[in-house]
């Protein structure tokens, strides 16, 4: 049965968007992945060391994993660098929408940077796969 997920995956300090090209890229990923796991993505928001995708799904680390995997391949052989980007595994938020997505494009980054180290937008890490 196909569920609702916040999904998040990270690169820690390393960019992964470099030019509109990388983001062309994610997304047509992203896409492919969606069609191939039968995945409806609701919303995603595409930060330079992360991304949160909002998905319709029932298989959330097959599309995750894939999407990752393929995107860095991508970069790898774009930027000629190997191995993999942060943790190997994705950030599963929860088997609800959470406003993720949205909170990055509501508020400029200024407003984040303000509440480092607040724990304010602490969101609940249910598990790690």
């Amino acid at each position: 049965m196909r569920e609702s997920y916040s999904l998040c995956f990270t690169s820690h300090d390393e960019v992964m968007f470099r030019d509109e090209e990388d983001h062309g890229m994610f997304i047509n990923v992203m896409a492919i992945e969606g069609y191939r796991t039968e995945t409806e993505i609701l919303s995603d928001a595409e930060m330079s060391t992360h991304v949160h995708i909002n998905a319709f799904t029932n298989r959330p680390t097959v599309f995750s994993g894939r999407t990752r995997m393929s995107y860095t391949s991508y970069f790898n052989r774009k930027y000629g660098r190997s191995g993999r980007f942060g943790e190997k595994g994705t950030y599963i938020l929860g088997r609800w929408i959470l406003p993720s997505t949205r909170s990055h494009q509501l508020y400029p980054p200024e407003w984040f940077a303000s509440l480092r180290g607040r724990n304010r937008l602490r969101l609940p890490v249910l598990f790690h796969q």
